[in-house]
């Protein structure tokens, strides 16, 4: 066989194979925030679309947020839970997921503890009363910078609460971390691969007429999203009931049980790359 000094040169360094970009995916990093007691109750869906550009986001805006009623455990189908949940949308940028972070500790973890407290201890803290001792509540997160930066930060505000904040070891989170242990995460994968709503009309689905009035408000008109992208996130912000399935009573109390009885919530973040691909919408 017979071949040049060109050829030979070049031997084990180019592939036979060519990247075609002509069918490549563009995907928005999106986050769903998980917070549940040591009873098994669960907040609000809070979902996050990080990584906006500069032409996606308003000039002068880090973060917007978005209130959607129903976005929230069995916030689907007859006799629907009517808690609003939140999509945040954050610029790209450092020092911005600590804005998230922040703005989930003060809208929707504290007011969540407090529910928690009225709900199930008769106490309420809109009448000004100092909270007992005996309704301290400890706290469980990861270790995500950003969220310990929320954590000092606002210490003196988790004092006032009666909320004593922990942090889960890192090395040891696929262990001991109670919304790791629970097999939450690992049905969401199983469901969001056998559900959408893409080819559906807004009026014969509930929850997305809720999600497309609310992507019709002013607050998104600010926002510079492209039509794929949208309607991307519409399917996937319209399937509550993957979550409804997911958390359920039992799967969160089988780890929480293993846990000390004093939990009384636990943090984690699911994190989905939802994708636009033609005019399918795939998650990976």
């Amino acid at each position: 066989m017979f071949v040049t000094k060109e050829l030979c040169a070049t031997t084990g360094t180019n592939s036979v194979y060519n990247i075609d970009d002509s069918n490549a995916m563009c995907g928005m990093r999106v986050k769903i925030t998980w917070t549940f007691s040591g009873g098994g109750t669960c907040v609000p869906l809070f979902i996050t679309v990080s990584g906006l550009n500069e032409r996606e986001m308003p000039p002068g805006n880090d973060l917007i947020v978005l209130k959607i009623p129903g976005l929230c455990i069995g916030g689907s189908g007859v006799g629907s839970n009517a808690q609003h949940g939140y999509v945040v949308f954050l610029r790209r940028g450092g020092g911005v997921d600590k804005m998230r972070f922040q703005f989930y500790q003060k809208h929707v973890l504290i007011p969540y503890i407090n529910w928690l407290r009225k709900e199930y201890a008769g106490f309420d803290i809109s009448v000004g009363s100092n909270i007992p001792d005996e309704l301290t509540a400890v706290s469980w997160c990861d270790g995500d910078l950003s969220q310990l930066y929320s954590v000092t930060n606002e210490h003196s505000m988790l004092n006032d609460q009666k909320v004593i904040a922990n942090k889960q070891n890192a090395a040891r989170t696929a262990v001991e971390q109670a919304a790791d242990l629970a097999k939450v995460f690992k049905v969401i994968n199983q469901e969001a691969r056998r559900h959408t709503v893409t080819d559906i009309d807004p009026s014969r689905h509930p929850m997305k007429m809720k999600v497309t009035i609310a992507f019709q408000s002013d607050e998104m008109k600010r926002l510079n999203l492209g039509s794929k992208k949208t309607g991307s996130l519409i399917d996937f912000i319209s399937v509550p009931v993957i979550a409804t399935k997911a958390a359920t009573r039992c799967m969160k109390m089988e780890c929480l049980t293993k846990k000390k009885p004093d939990i009384l919530y636990c943090s984690r973040f699911w994190e989905h790359v939802v994708v636009q691909h033609h005019k399918n919408c795939t998650r990976r």
